[in-house]
């Protein structure tokens, strides 16, 4: 009676084992610095890195001013093109270091800037906002494009920089618009041929 039952564990602790790598292989990204762990059940934090993963490169500029610690400068190899960690709208960030930060967002024409709702709901003192000219450049020069429920409570906002989205889209439309047009030419060409197809 106890080989079988032996067996029954084996087999149990063999299941678990598969299970576990499953869910270890679902809760990980690849980052430029290694693989790394999600430990956050809720939210979607771990699209949030894969998207960082996907649409930024090593090296360049990006400005997290969300007042929450995702570690992406270290994870992504990117860099901040200020000397603040986040942005606050009390006095903790000082018109001196708004002004400085708003200065390295236009001299290094950063692509992305991730915002969040808690920046603009401190709950500061009258006359404490000192970061009201970051928030109109944002507004002005970037375009509101993602969305990221990054835990329960903390929602990470993606701003592209308008002329960046813009080349962007303008490359995708040429290039379909080039297709379009050796599309129609091979056709015509296939056509003055008695239907045989010719391509340069």
């Amino acid at each position: 009676p106890a080989l079988p039952l032996f067996w029954l564990l084996i087999a149990a602790l063999m299941l678990m084992d598969t299970w576990g790598a499953h869910e270890h292989a679902a809760n990980h990204v690849d980052t430029p610095s290694g693989t790394v762990a999600i430990d956050y059940p809720r939210g979607n934090y771990r699209d949030y890195y894969q998207w960082l993963e996907n649409n930024t490169v090593p090296g360049e500029f990006v400005f997290d001013a969300a007042p929450i610690h995702t570690g992406l400068y270290f994870l992504f190899a990117l860099r901040n093109p200020t000397k603040l960690w986040w942005l606050t709208s009390c006095d903790f960030t000082t018109p001196r270091q708004a002004a400085e930060a708003l200065h390295a967002l236009e001299r290094h024409n950063v692509r992305f800037v991730f915002w969040s709702p808690a920046i603009d709901h401190m709950g500061c003192p009258a006359g404490s906002d000192h970061i009201e000219p970051i928030q109109a450049f944002v507004r002005k020069n970037y375009q509101h494009i993602r969305d990221f429920d990054y835990d329960e409570s903390n929602t990470i906002a993606v701003w592209a920089r308008s002329t960046d989205h813009g080349r962007r889209n303008n490359e995708k439309e040429t290039v379909s618009a080039k297709s379009a047009r050796s599309i129609l030419t091979m056709a015509a060409g296939s056509a003055a041929n008695g239907g045989r197809a010719t391509a340069k």
